[in-house]
């Protein structure tokens, strides 16, 4: 269903940066990390920072699964600032936060995470996010 889904998508709205998000979470969840990384490289170039952003975001997020970490941290670092350009700072602290969990979760470095997550903040607090978009669920 997922590729019908996609083709049709493609064929209606051929330019649509979405269509391509979705293809390379479709990837990943098929486990062909780098037909997503690929795809996701397709969004880091367009001219719109945010879906640069979240293109750099999806890479990062194939690239952990094939054991990349210091390549995906690059490329979270990279949606991170890509999203600060956007004037996109609930989705830069989701990128932020993507990338801690990493340095948690794979590197066994909760110290780490912390420190990261601390900076961020100091840089996008919280209380300037309405706060339906604060990322209290993560």
């Amino acid at each position: 269903a997922a590729d019908s889904t996609l083709t049709l998508w493609a064929e209606k709205l051929p330019g649509n940066p979405a269509r391509l998000r979705h293809s390379a979470e479709v990837a990943r969840a098929r486990g062909q990390l780098q037909t997503a990384v690929i795809v996701a490289d397709s969004l880091a170039r367009l001219d719109d920072l945010n879906w640069r952003a979240i293109g750099h975001h999806n890479a990062a997020l194939a690239l952990v699964r094939q054991g990349r970490l210091r390549e995906a941290q690059q490329r979270e670092v990279q949606a991170v600032s890509e999203a600060d350009r956007a004037r996109e700072p609930n989705a830069a602290l989701r990128f932020a936060m993507a990338r801690a969990q990493a340095e948690i979760v794979f590197r066994n470095q909760p110290d780490a995470a912390i420190a990261q997550l601390e900076a961020e903040l100091t840089q996008r607090p919280l209380e300037e996010l309405r706060p339906g978009n604060r990322p209290y669920g993560r």
